[in-house]
């Protein structure tokens, strides 16, 4: 197992989704050199396109990130060094608050790199119900945001609402539905068996048309045809006890879902860094984190986790490294 060291830079941003490469950008138009070292491994890795951002819109998320990485090959050759590699441990090497930093990160075969500044753009961990076939209907039967998924399935027939652990809420599951509204004739609730918020909930199926509440025992969910076409474009929810058979009152476009997350690297937990009541990293200045000179950008610092948001934030990380950098006096390492 190799133990060198095989680089350094001013920053290290570890993490090369849209957070981290922003964060990369932002440090390159400061003329200030960064490796970006990039699992590979992204939290929309189910979706096949994009939403939300202007010029990107409806288009693949993957084609998103490898034109942010052409961009930075071609315009910042001498500033930005793109690497494939998991981070699995993060040391600070030498520095306190009053002083220098010297980070030393580590991938999973032992390679080594350093650099003066921490960006972590490292994302969540989507904490899906232990529900048969929940996991493969993720991202494209059960959708988690109506403003990611909702527009191209106007006019379905049916949705679902999955009103399970804490997305059962009351006031949340009404403002589902009255968005849901907006794409379907007709919402059914699940509660998977709780008849107690099933109860909460009928009061507010009263207040949205077309609407009802299932209480029932989830057994699984599976893709299924609707139109006719080759395609799996259906959501079937199998009820216990449900006779074989698809059971059409229980067929939907899709059906909605808004996970839990969790963080999806143990780095911030190994490094010492504070979490918000939220479960995400809690942010001073320019999203530096409660570690000096290791900043966080991305899903893993934001309650809204939209690609857009991520972007910025990971903007603001650069910034923040880049201004740190300076008033060390360290342009480059």
């Amino acid at each position: 197992m190799s133990s060198a060291v095989l680089d350094t830079a001013d920053t290290l941003v570890i993490g090369g989704g849209p957070a981290g490469l922003a964060a990369a950008l932002a440090l390159c138009r400061q003329n200030h050199n960064v490796i970006v070292l990039d699992s590979g491994d992204y939290r929309n890795k189910y979706a096949t396109e994009m939403h939300m951002v202007s010029t990107w819109d409806h288009r693949p998320p993957r084609e998103f990130l490898a034109a942010s990485r052409a961009e930075l090959s071609k315009r910042y050759p001498d500033q930005c060094k793109l690497v494939e590699a998991e981070v699995t441990a993060i040391e600070r090497l030498s520095g306190t608050a009053q002083g220098l930093s010297i980070f030393e990160a580590r991938d999973e075969t032992g390679n080594k790199w350093r650099g003066r500044k921490i960006v972590l753009a490292t994302g969540v961990r989507d904490l899906l119900p232990f529900i048969d076939g929940f996991e493969d209907c993720w991202g494209t039967g059960v959708v988690h945001c109506l403003l990611c998924h909702g527009h191209e399935q106007r006019g379905a027939a049916s949705v679902g609402i999955l009103a399970l652990d804490s997305f059962a809420e009351a006031s949340t599951v009404l403002r589902v539905a009255r968005s849901c509204k907006q794409f379907a004739s007709s919402i059914r609730i699940y509660t998977n068996g709780n008849k107690r918020v099933a109860t909460q909930l009928r009061a507010v199926a009263a207040q949205v048309s077309n609407c009802d509440v299932e209480d029932a025992v989830i057994e699984r969910l599976e893709m299924v045809k609707m139109s006719g076409g080759g395609e799996e474009d259906g959501l079937h929810v199998v009820l216990e006890g449900a006779e074989e058979g698809i059971a059409p009152g229980h067929v939907h476009t899709f059906a909605m879902y808004h996970a839990g997350t969790e963080q999806a690297s143990s780095l911030v937990e190994d490094m010492g860094i504070e979490l918000d009541e939220n479960g995400e990293i809690k942010l001073g200045a320019f999203q530096e984190t409660s570690q000096p000179g290791l900043f966080a950008a991305g899903d893993c610092s934001s309650l809204h986790k939209y690609v857009s948001i991520a972007s910025a934030t990971g903007f603001m990380a650069g910034a923040g490294a880049a201004q740190q950098l300076q008033a060390e006096g360290m342009q480059k390492m």
